[in-house]
């Protein structure tokens, strides 16, 4: 895929979870891209306090960081 589409699916996903793409950056978009191209592992990311990026099995997963009163 084009970067440049890889970077709008990216924030398109965020902005659906959470809502909002405030406090989302280029090289966090960045970092995250060169998370599943390279591929090691179970890793992840947390880009924000409010969402976690994991890579899982050649997937890539947007977890929303609830916080239960």
């Amino acid at each position: 895929m084009e970067l440049v589409i890889k970077r709008r699916v990216i924030l398109y996903t965020i902005n659906k979870v959470l809502g909002t793409t405030l406090g989302i950056e280029k090289i966090n978009i960045d970092d995250i891209i060169k998370l599943c191209d390279n591929n090691i592992g179970n890793k992840y990311l947390s880009p924000m306090k409010n969402i976690k990026i994991a890579i899982k099995k050649g997937k890539i997963f947007f977890i929303p960081n609830c916080k239960h009163p």
